[in-house]
C-alpha cells in the first residue's frame, strides 16, 4: 500500500475525529503532568517575587501585619493590594505549617485550582449564553489554562486578580444577552474585589464603561460605575481601617519604575516567543468586528479586548514589567473566539488549528520555566537549612541579616532586613533609620555577589570584619 493510499484511506472524518480527540488528550496530560511538577517543585523563584510573597506569608503567621512601615526595619516593601495574599495567607495558616516549602506546595495547589475554576467558568459561560456545543466549549476552556501566562500559576497575585477581572468582564457580556442589569451589579463588585486583588483591574474601571458607551448602553454604565463605586468605597475603607496609611504607602507610588519603550517591544517580543502570531491575529479580528460593525455584543467584547491589550503595552513601558500584563486581552479573546466559532462548518478543520496552536503554546511554556529551572535541588535545601541554624546560634538574638541568597533569606525570615532586594534601586522611601541599627547588623552573600543594597544603603566604611562561613562570606559592622 502507498503512502498516499494509506493517508486517502486515514483521512476520513472519523479517523481524523479520532486522532484529532486523541492529540487533545495527550496536550491535557503533558500540561497538568507540567502544572504539578511545579507545583512539587522546591525551586523558590519560578518567576519574579515569588521568594517575597512568601517572605510576607511567614511574616504574617508570625504575627505581624501584612503592611509594615517600608522605612522601618525589616524594610519591606508589599507593594500590592491585599486579597490575593490574605487568601495565601490564609490557606496557609488553616494548614497550619511555617515550614516554607509547604507553603509553596500548599499556595501552588490552591492557584491551580483557580486555574480550573476559571476554565469551567469560562465553559459554563460559553455553553449557557454564546451557545457553543459542548465539544468546542471544553476546547476554547481548556485554551483558558494555556493562555494563562507562567505568573499566574505561582505565588503571586496575577492568579486570582486575573480569574476575577476576567470574571467581572464575563458577567458584563452575560448582562448584555440576557438583558438583565443586575449582572451590571455583580460586574462592578467583582472589578473592585479583582483591583483589591491587584491594582491591574484598574483598567476595567475606564475600558468598561467607555465600552458601554460606545454602544449606547448607558443605563448599563449607570449600574456598572454605582456598584462599582460603592463597593470600592467599601473595601477601600475596610482595608485602609484595618492597615492605615501604610496600606496607601505601600500600593501607591512606592516603587519609582522607569519608562522605557524598548521595555514594550521586549515584552511583547518574549510573549510572541511562546504565542506566536496569536496577539495579532485577536486584535486584527478584534478590530475587523468593530471596524464592521457587528452585533453589539461582538463590539463591546472587541472593545474591551482592544483596551485591555493597550492597557497592557502602556504598562510594559515600566521597566520590570512583563508578559503578564497580555494575559487579560488574551483571555477575553476566547469569548470574541467563541462567537465565531458557531459559524466554522469545517469543525474538524478548527480542532486542528486548535491543537496546533495549543502544542505551540504548551512548548513555548515549557521553555519558559526550563530557563528558570524546574526543579531545585532538596538537598540544597536540607544544606541551606543546616547553614541557617549554624548561623541562628553563632549570632545574638537581636541582630538583622541580610542575605539575597532566596532559601537562606526564608530559612531565616524572621531576622531578615531588605527582604525585597531585587526592587531597593527604584524605590521612594527614605533609609535613614537604618544607620542607627547598621551596627547590629550583618551581610551574608555568595561567591562576593554584592547588590544595590550593599553598595548604597549599608555604609562600607563601618566594615569591621569579613569571614568565610562554608560558601558564604559574612560581613559584620560597626558603629
Amino acid at each position: 500500500m502507498s503512502i498516499l493510499h494509506f493517508i486517502k484511506d486515514f483521512s476520513n472524518t472519523k479517523n481524523i475525529n479520532k486522532l484529532s480527540s486523541a492529540l487533545f488528550i495527550l496536550l491535557c496530560v503533558f500540561y497538568f503532568s507540567i502544572r504539578i511538577t511545579l507545583i512539587f517543585s522546591t525551586n523558590t523563584e519560578l518567576m519574579n517575587g515569588e521568594t517575597n510573597n512568601v517572605w510576607n506569608i511567614l511574616n504574617v503567621l508570625e504575627g505581624r501585619s501584612l503592611y509594615m512601615n517600608p522605612e522601618e526595619a525589616p524594610y519591606e516593601i508589599f507593594q500590592y493590594t491585599p486579597i490575593a495574599q490574605l487568601c495565601y495567607t490564609g490557606i496557609s495558616a488553616i494548614f497550619g505549617s511555617q515550614n516554607y516549602l509547604d507553603i509553596f506546595l500548599i499556595v501552588r495547589a490552591f492557584v491551580l485550582l483557580i486555574n480550573i475554576l476559571l476554565a469551567i467558568f469560562f465553559y459554563k459561560v460559553l455553553r449557557k449564553y454564546f451557545e457553543v456545543t459542548k465539544q468546542q466549549s471544553i476546547w476554547l476552556s481548556f485554551l483558558s489554562l494555556l493562555l494563562l501566562t507562567p505568573q499566574n500559576w505561582i505565588i503571586r497575585p496575577d492568579g486570582i486578580a486575573t480569574s476575577l477581572s476576567v470574571i467581572a468582564v464575563g458577567f458584563s457580556i452575560i448582562a448584555l444577552i440576557s438583558k438583565n442589569g443586575k449582572h451590571f451589579l455583580i460586574s462592578g463588585i467583582i472589578t473592585s474585589i479583582s483591583f483589591f486583588a491587584k491594582q491591574d483591574a484598574i483598567q476595567l474601571f475606564v475600558i468598561l464603561p467607555i465600552a458601554l458607551l460606545l454602544i449606547e448602553e448607558y443605563k448599563a454604565i449607570f449600574i456598572y460605575v454605582s456598584s462599582l463605586v460603592i463597593s470600592f468605597a467599601f473595601l477601600f475603607a475596610i482595608f485602609y481601617f484595618a492597615f492605615g496609611d501604610i496600606f496607601l504607602q505601600s500600593i501607591i507610588g512606592g516603587v519609582n519604575n522607569e519608562i522605557s519603550l524598548i521595555n514594550v517591544f521586549s515584552v511583547l517580543n518574549r510573549y510572541v516567543q511562546i504565542y506566536g502570531v496569536f496577539p495579532f491575529v485577536l486584535i486584527l479580528l478584534a478590530a475587523y468586528s468593530v471596524i464592521k460593525q457587528s452585533s453589539n455584543i461582538t463590539v463591546y467584547i472587541s472593545l474591551v479586548v482592544i483596551g485591555t491589550f493597550l492597557f497592557g503595552a502602556a504598562a510594559s513601558l515600566k521597566l520590570g514589567a512583563w508578559i503578564n500584563y497580555y494575559t487579560l486581552p488574551s483571555l477575553l479573546g476566547i469569548f470574541l473566539f467563541a462567537l465565531y466559532v458557531k459559524d466554522i462548518s469545517n469543525l474538524l478543520t478548527a480542532k486542528y488549528v486548535y491543537v496546533l496552536f495549543g502544542f505551540y503554546f504548551f512548548t513555548g511554556i515549557v521553555f519558559h520555566f526550563a530557563s528558570a529551572g524546574f526543579i531545585f535541588s532538596k538537598q540544597e535545601y536540607n544544606s541551606t537549612k543546616k547553614i541557617a541554624e549554624e548561623i541562628r546560634n553563632a549570632i545574638p538574638p537581636e541582630t538583622y541579616i541580610y542575605t539575597t541568597d532566596r532559601n537562606l533569606k526564608l530559612q531565616l525570615f524572621d531576622r531578615t532586613i531588605f527582604p525585597n532586594c531585587e526592587i531597593y534601586g527604584i524605590v521612594k522611601f527614605d533609609y535613614a533609620s537604618f544607620n542607627k541599627i547598621q551596627s547590629q547588623s550583618i551581610y551574608i552573600t555568595k561567591n562576593d555577589t554584592f547588590d544595590y543594597v550593599y553598595n548604597h544603603i549599608f555604609d562600607n566604611n563601618k566594615i569591621k570584619e569579613k569571614k568565610l562561613f562554608k560558601d558564604y562570606l559574612i560581613i559584620s559592622y560597626s558603629e
